[in-house]
C-alpha cells in the first residue's frame, strides 16, 4: 500500500501510496516515515520529497485526520520542498485538505505527472506553482 526509498545522491525522499488505508497501514506508515526522516536528518536536512499518490484511493476522514497529525508531527524535519502527484481531481482536494496545517518553510505542491514534479521539486525558484 505503501513504498518509500531514498535517493541519496539527490537528497529525495520518495514516498508511493496506493490502495485504501486501515489503521494498521496509516500506524506503519507513520513509522516507517520517521524512520526515513531521521536517516535523511543523519546527512543534514533533506531538501525533496517526491509523493505519487496516483494510485491512492479516496481515503476515510479519519486518514485525513491522521494525515494532517501526521504532518504537523514530521513537520520539523520534512523535506523543504515536497511534490504530491495525484491521480484525480477529488484526490488532489483531499490531500489540500490534509495539507492544510500549518507547513511553515516547507513549499508543498500537487502534479499531474511526474515529470511535471520532478522539474519543479529541483528548480530554482521557491515558489510553488498556481493550481
Amino acid at each position: 500500500m505503501y513504498r518509500m526509498s531514498i535517493d541519496l545522491e539527490r537528497r529525495l525522499l520518495k514516498i508511493e501510496k496506493a490502495g485504501f488505508w486501515d489503521g494498521e497501514t496509516l500506524e506503519g506508515y507513520r513509522r516507517d516515515l520517521q524512520r526515513s526522516l531521521q536517516r535523511l536528518d543523519g546527512l543534514g536536512h533533506p531538501s525533496r520529497c517526491l509523493i505519487d499518490q496516483r494510485e491512492l484511493q479516496v481515503q476515510s476522514a479519519t486518514y485525513v485526520e491522521r494525515m494532517s497529525d501526521l504532518f504537523l508531527e514530521a513537520g520539523v524535519r520534512f523535506p523543504d520542498r515536497t511534490a504530491c502527484v495525484t491521480g484525480s481531481v477529488l484526490a488532489n482536494m483531499q490531500d489540500q485538505r490534509l495539507t492544510s496545517v500549518d507547513l511553515e518553510g516547507i513549499a508543498y505542491a500537487y502534479f499531474r505527472s511526474i515529470e511535471e514534479a520532478e522539474v519543479w521539486l529541483f528548480s530554482a525558484g521557491d515558489e510553488a506553482p498556481a493550481e
